[in-house]
């Protein structure tokens, strides 16, 4: 009776040891017999990601980035039993990244830059276009375009002041009629080169800049000699004035700044083992719903 007793005691103690909390790992959704469905999580998958930024200095980037394996979704089943069980299971953008107290040590620390690229399940990249910044000095493609139409605006208005000044009996000489049209063509032709700032490069746009210093060198001789009376001709000096100073603030402003850099695009490629040999296969940018597949 005794060993009867003990046999069903050493039963209970096994059943109850094999009754502990459990957790399985399964590419399916649910298990045979069970009908709830697991904590969907992903695997890491290492890819590699190619920057071309354009840059002199740094014209192309590369690394290895580890991104969620969207193509094999793994399911975390739970099955409570006797007794407690504390889970640790922590994803990190749908990636397992610590399961028990063990980290996965393919999730690098660059996991966290990289997830700025991931928009959920629709992609694993993007592409970035910002040639809305200069490199150097915080000026941007609308200050660029605004530079141009100030020395469209100085062109005109040169070309106003003095035709006013001489309908009003002002007399200018042969070289200052000549330094006057060079001058308003001169403002013309550097705005145009400013117009399309994607077209630009460092180089121009500091041409552009020392064209306008050049130009200010020889800026007063379009001014005439007026008598402290002479209100015709010291309002015509006090536009040129006025006008240089204009022109001044935007050659300093392109000086301190740069041309837009070229689009930086990114592409990704996933990383294959095939037959003993490691092959690049490019990823396909998702294209939105409704926009044409270039």
């Amino acid at each position: 009776m005794r060993r009867l007793s003990a046999l069903l005691l050493s039963a209970v103690l096994f059943g109850g040891l094999t009754g502990c909390s459990t957790v399985t790992i399964s590419s399916k959704p649910q298990l045979d017999k069970d009908s709830r469905t697991g904590v969907k999580f992903y695997y890491s998958k290492p890819y590699f990601l190619v920057t071309r930024t354009g840059a002199k200095d740094n014209p192309i980037s590369a690394q290895i980035v580890y991104l969620p394996d969207l193509e094999n979704p793994q399911f975390a089943h739970f099955r409570t039993g006797l007794g407690s069980t504390q889970l640790n299971l922590e994803l990190t953008n749908s990636i397992l990244s610590k399961f028990g107290q063990t980290g996965d040590s393919k999730i690098p620390e660059t996991l966290t830059a990289v997830s700025g690229l991931l928009t959920g399940a629709a992609g694993a990249f993007k592409t970035v276009r910002e040639a809305n910044k200069l490199q150097n000095e915080a000026l941007s493609v609308d200050e660029i375009r605004a530079a141009a139409d100030k020395l469209k605006a100085a062109s005109s208005d040169l070309k106003n002041a003095s035709d006013t000044a001489k309908s009003a009996g002002v007399t200018f000489t042969t070289d200052q009629n000549n330094q006057i049209q060079r001058t308003i063509d001169a403002l013309k032709s550097e705005a145009s080169k400013l117009e399309d700032p994607a077209g630009l490069d460092d180089e121009k746009v500091q041409k552009v800049a020392g064209n306008l210093g050049s130009l200010l060198k020889n800026w007063d001789t379009m001014k005439v000699t007026a008598a402290p009376i002479a209100q015709n001709e010291q309002k015509y000096n006090g536009q040129v004035d006025a006008l240089k100073g204009t022109v001044t603030q935007v050659a300093d402003d392109l000086k301190k700044g740069s041309a837009p850099p070229p689009e930086a695009v990114f592409e990704l490629y996933e990383i294959r083992q095939n037959g003993g040999k490691t092959e690049l296969v490019r990823v396909k940018e998702p294209v939105p719903a409704g926009a044409a597949r270039p």
